[in-house]
């Protein structure tokens, strides 16, 4: 079911994306720590590219393996590289309770809601129409808050963020699976990122409430123990 489809009577394959995580935090941690010196504002990454990457992360790990649909947080390292790590959402309306160790130096980039559209072989459509065909649409009565020990990122609605390039969502499966091209595929949403965090655990709560069939229902609520480990 599509966001869009349902507030605009648009039919369109779209997936939705978002989650609410809550890390408890040693005390011994909190002294001296500023949750907003680690906010990212969305000028100071490129985060279209981002959101684009996170899909492509997405669909590459397998299904037994994929952090999406881990209950416990054991699958939440897969197919995770380089110095920005992505954190997994969830099947909306579930509580999940999640346990994930991240390695020092990584930032962490996740979404809270998005939509998601590409372009199956044989169906014809330009980067242009893919990116129309996921136009995220807020209206006023959406909740959008995220928390990093209990501090409020400043202005969420800034982090409305759509895809700049189109992508093919299925272009880090391994060439050997012989993945068909997915483009263009487009995701547009709300899109978060944290600084790499010092060594210790933190409390980061992620939440999205949105008007649905029209009722207003929290999407998602997911709980992460994410502990920063020395590398």
């Amino acid at each position: 079911m599509g966001l869009k489809g349902v507030r605009a009577g648009v039919s369109i394959r779209v997936a939705i994306s978002c989650f609410i995580l809550l890390i408890a935090l040693p005390a011994a941690s909190k002294e001296g720590f500023d949750p907003q010196d680690y906010f990212v504002k969305p000028d100071e990454a490129d985060m279209p590219d981002l959101a684009n990457r996170w899909w492509q992360w997405f669909y590459s790990i397998p299904k037994i393996q994929n952090p999406r649909l881990d209950p416990t947080g054991i699958h939440c390292a897969a197919m995770q590289s380089g110095e920005v790590w992505f954190l997994a959402d969830a099947e909306p309306g579930e509580l999940i309770e999640r346990k994930c160790q991240v390695p020092f130096g990584r930032s962490l980039f996740f979404t809270v809601i998005n939509n998601i559209g590409w372009t199956p072989p044989g169906v014809e459509q330009n980067c242009d129409e893919a990116k129309e065909g996921v136009d995220f649409e807020p209206v006023s009565s959406d909740v959008i808050e995220v928390k990093l020990n209990g501090t409020p990122f400043p202005n969420p609605a800034l982090h409305l963020v759509g895809s700049s390039d189109c992508f093919d969502i299925l272009a880090r499966i391994p060439s050997e699976y012989n993945p068909p091209s997915y483009y263009p595929s487009a995701t547009d949403g709300y899109w978060f990122m944290l600084k790499p965090l010092p060594v210790g655990t933190y409390d980061l709560s992620i939440l999205a409430i949105l008007k649905w069939d029209g009722d207003q229902n929290t999407l998602q609520n997911v709980r992460y123990l994410i502990e920063v480990v020395p590398e």
